[in-house]
């Protein structure tokens, strides 16, 4: 059935019930989705004052039956044909009865919001109708954006503004600009004495002028002399083959010309509009003396903590109550407490742990001990208790009161050790539960005071210095806005001139009737006459410009002639757009292969599995994007896979130490050792013995970002959540559990339960309570809430940011190697960064990474707890849950402990 029919959207205007005056049907089809239980899903859109109507044109040459729908008390409404006046096509809507004053015919049914069935060809189709918010106004601006943002793409403006691209290609390089300006010098010139043909014409003429035809003398011989009779004549015509072809030349120059300046024109009020608001964030933040604590999110944190204690008590509980009874026979038994800290599984018995110390003596070394090791027993459920507890660092400190036997055994004849072990434990206690009481009571103190305040409280002396950092950034970011706004003025004001000369000449050439013929006529006057010499010689070098080629061309004139569109397909193929724009423009990746056709096609027709090569010349990585890709579960095609490639390292305890640089530039070891081997040894590592002065690269690693855009104003968290569940759960988008799977969506108010008092916490998220694997992104095509498209650069940020590599050599504060890219100006070059390197109060490394271009500063730690990479990227960029009473202190996503 997929293939037999096809759904489009339709503006339709009538003169009477059966004449179409005209008819605009959408580019590309809607989408059909077919299933799990075999049946078919189209969605479609309600919007505001404006009624395109969904319709369906039946492919197959047999038509079955009249194409109907079933009301809600499942009668048969038959839909009505509609013939296309240009290609006599039927295309079938619904209708609700003519109205002769307005001259359309009325619909309820792509208005109301819901689902109704369809059925055609003896298929049961159902519609789904979401509803939306926009206008008119919104449709023709998202639109535009769209166009805009394809031409810039395509155009290359953004390098050519850098001044990143070849000069031979460069758009709006002093060389082209100047071949443009030639260009329109040398028909302005052709304007004076254009090439003309005499054509033979008949007319009336005086006698004496008379240059007599068979028609003159029929006259004559009719008639009689007269005053006026007909005559031979010549008209000069300048529609000639040289004229029409310099015609093509001039309008598709004067085209790009008008594009360039219409697109530079929205980037510099764009980035206006981005340094007036930072002036206002500046402001803002130096006249700043108090903070507003989010009420919701506080008590959010402290329900968080309450629940992870009472959790922890009550599994401690069940492991107490698990335990066999204490026998009766057992000798030198002792009722007894002992403060331990355990380290690692003594293997050698089952339900044993190392022990470092013991009532606060270290057991290593100790005379008391005989300079031999110990270790602490207990029954099952208790051990998995404190398995549980210690986490991945192989540490816990503790203390066990119960019944417990003391003694010294033998792993072998010359090598006694210490054992402790508890036939039935009483209790254990945690520090941090000790901590974590002290907390809940702390907090419940806080927010007393704080509710008294109207939750308003003065800044602390380190978040006045931390906004002071953050206008410091700003006000760099804002110089490197001032400069481009400055490349863009400067580009306009020699252009306009030029767009304008090209303006009349198109006109003369109008005015004149010249039409247009891209041919090349190959006569002598391309030859013989240095003006179309000119004229030929300066379009061939403009031709050669990116943007110019000729199919490139004529497929995005063709698409700005759109009008009615399928708006969420507009929205997928506009986040196209800005995941390239990102990619490239930001971090600095550079497209490869033929990839203005292949975007052309991705975003004017309907094709699967197209895939864009980025490559970063400067770290060497590599990106592939895939448009549409089908993944490996047969049928399933998010909207986009975004792959990263890159050089994994690995730490070689036995390796001679080799030079960070060298390994950078690209030179093997022999027999790398696999990511997961080296995580392994790296935990495993005794922390006293490891000094991280053997690095040599690994395997090439590969991430996965899964992102599908959802046109879905209408929605909230919970209808975007139960999107993202389907999508991991029953279509599998995250490979299992491979993958990092994110929502992309236009709604300001998404979140309904913030839990990142951050600026994005209204309207994103970003996984930060679910380790980063899903989540959602506002991102939408208007400057009404903002630029948006940092919430994008956020969340491709945190992907990229993910693979950076901090390679400690040992030695010394300054005897190290990085590799990472900053998530604010996107430059990866070693030299573009200041790093220090220091230890956090748990003795692992902290590294404060200030870059050079943007003055943006990233913080790189480790959680005291599970040890996961943690990234602080100021403000604007960390993506990471904070803390509501201290926004730049971040929470881990992985264990969330916000102690």
């Amino acid at each position: 059935m997929i293939d037999s029919v096809e759904f489009r959207y339709l503006d339709v205007s009538w003169s009477d019930p059966e004449t179409v005056k005209s008819l605009e049907i959408s580019r590309n089809p809607i989408p059909v989705e077919e299933l799990e239980n075999g049946s078919y899903l189209i969605e479609g859109m309600t919007y505001q004052k404006y009624l395109p109507r969904i319709a369906v044109h039946i492919i197959s040459e047999k038509q079955l039956h009249i194409p109907y729908v079933k009301d809600g008390e499942g009668n048969k409404v038959q839909l009505i044909p509609v013939k296309d006046p240009k290609t006599q096509k039927d295309w079938w809507i619904h209708s609700d009865g003519w109205d002769a004053n307005s001259k359309h015919y009325l619909t309820e049914l792509y208005r109301t919001v819901g689902v109704v069935e369809l059925v055609i060809q003896n298929t049961p189709v159902t519609l789904k109708n979401n509803a939306s918010n926009l206008t008119v106004d919104d449709l023709e601006e998202y639109l535009q954006d769209f166009k805009d943002g394809l031409w810039q793409i395509i155009l290359n403006l953004q390098s050519s503004v850098k001044g990143t691209v070849s000069k031979s290609s460069n758009m709006l390089s002093e060389e082209a600009i100047s071949l443009f300006r030639d260009f329109a010098d040398s028909l302005e010139a052709m304007m004076k004495k254009p090439v003309v043909e005499l054509k033979e014409v008949q007319e009336k003429k005086a006698f004496k002028q008379v240059r007599p035809v068979n028609l003159t003398f029929r006259e004559i011989a009719t008639k009689g002399i007269r005053k006026q009779l007909t005559s031979r004549s010549y008209n000069e015509t300048f529609d000639t083959p040289e004229n029409r072809y310099l015609h093509s030349c001039a309008y598709r120059v004067f085209y790009i010309a008008k594009q360039l300046c219409s697109v530079l024109t929205k980037q510099e009020q764009h980035l206006l509009r981005m340094i007036d608001n930072n002036k206002r964030n500046i402001d803002s933040n130096n006249s700043r003396k108090t903070k507003t604590i989010d009420q919701g999110i506080f008590d959010d944190e402290t329900r968080v903590i309450e629940r992870d204690y009472r959790l922890q008590r009550e599994t401690l509980s069940q492991a107490l109550r698990n335990q066999p009874p204490l026998p009766n026979n057992i000798l030198n038994i002792d009722s007894g407490s002992y403060r331990l800290s355990v380290t690692k599984v003594f293997k050698k018995y089952s339900g044993y742990f190392f022990i470092s110390q013991i009532n606060g003596e270290r057991v290593k070394g100790n005379p008391k001990f005989k300079r031999s090791y110990a270790v602490v027993g207990m029954q099952q459920s208790i051990f998995d208790w404190v398995l549980s507890q210690r986490g991945d660092d192989n540490y816990l400190s503790l203390t066990i009161k119960g019944m417990v036997q003391k003694g010294r055994d033998y792993s072998n004849p010359e090598k006694p050790f210490y054992y402790i072990y508890f036939h039935h434990v009483e209790d254990v206690v945690l520090p941090k539960h000790k901590k974590i009481q002290d907390e809940l009571a702390d907090r419940t103190r806080r927010r007393q005071i704080y509710e008294s305040k109207g939750w308003e409280v003065p800044l602390n002396s380190n978040e006045i210095k931390e906004l002071k950092r953050e206008s410091s950034f700003i006000a760099k970011k804002n110089d490197l806005l001032e400069s481009s706004k400055r490349s863009r003025h400067n580009i306009l004001h020699q252009i306009e001139p030029i767009f304008v000369r090209l303006r009349k000449i198109n006109s003369f050439f109008k005015e004149h009737k010249i039409k247009r013929s891209a041919v090349f006529p190959n006569t002598m006057s391309f030859v013989q006459n240095p003006v179309y010499s000119k004229a030929k010689s300066y379009f061939s070098k403009i031709n050669a410009l990116d943007g110019m080629d000729g199919d490139l061309f004529n497929s995005l004139s063709e698409f700005d002639e759109i009008g009615i569109v399928n708006i969420p397909l507009l929205y997928e193929r506009w986040c196209l757009l800005q995941i390239i724009k990102l990619c490239s423009e930001v971090y600095g990746y550079e497209m490869a292969g033929d990839w203005q056709s292949r975007l052309i096609r991705a975003a004017t027709n309907n094709e699967y599995n197209v895939e864009f090569d980025f490559h970063n010349p400067i770290n060497n990585r590599r990106l592939y994007l895939g448009y549409e890709k089908e993944l490996v579960k047969r049928g399933r095609r998010p909207d986009f896979v975004l792959d990263m490639e890159y050089q994994g390292y690995v730490f070689n305890k036995t390796s001679p130490t080799t030079s960070p640089f060298s390994q950078y530039e690209g030179t093997t070891s022999p027999d790398p050792v696999p990511y997961e081997q080296y995580q392994e040894r790296h935990r495993n590592l005794d922390s006293e013995k490891s000094v991280y002065d053997n690095w040599q690269q690994g395997n090439v690693q590969r991430k996965r970002l899964v992102l599908d855009a959802k046109f879905k104003d209408n929605l909230f968290q919970s209808g975007f959540e139960g999107i993202l569940n389907d999508l991991t759960e029953n279509k599998d988008y995250d490979e299992d559990g491979k993958n990092q799977v994110f929502l992309l969506h236009p709604k300001n108010d998404a979140v309904q339960e913030k839990t990142s008092p951050l600026d994005w916490g209204k309207h994103s998220d970003y996984g930060q309570n679910l380790k980063h694997k899903k989540g959602f992104i506002f991102l939408l095509p208007s400057s009404k809430y903002g630029n948006t498209l940092d919430n994008l650069q956020r969340l491709l940020g945190m992907f990229i940011q993910s693979a950076s590599y901090f390679l400690d050599y040992g030695g010394g504060a300054h005897n190290f190697w990085f590799d990472t890219t900053c998530v604010s100006c996107g430059t990866s070059s070693y030299d573009d960064f200041i790093c220090k390197k220091k230890k956090t109060e748990g003795g692992n490394n902290s590294w404060r990474i200030t870059c050079k271009k943007c003055n943006h500063l990233t913080v790189k730690t480790v959680c005291y707890v599970c040890h996961r990479d943690l990234y602080k990227n100021q403000f604007n960029f960390t993506y990471h849950r904070t803390k509501a009473e201290q926004v730049s202190n971040i929470v881990c996503p992985s264990c969330q402990v916000f102690l």
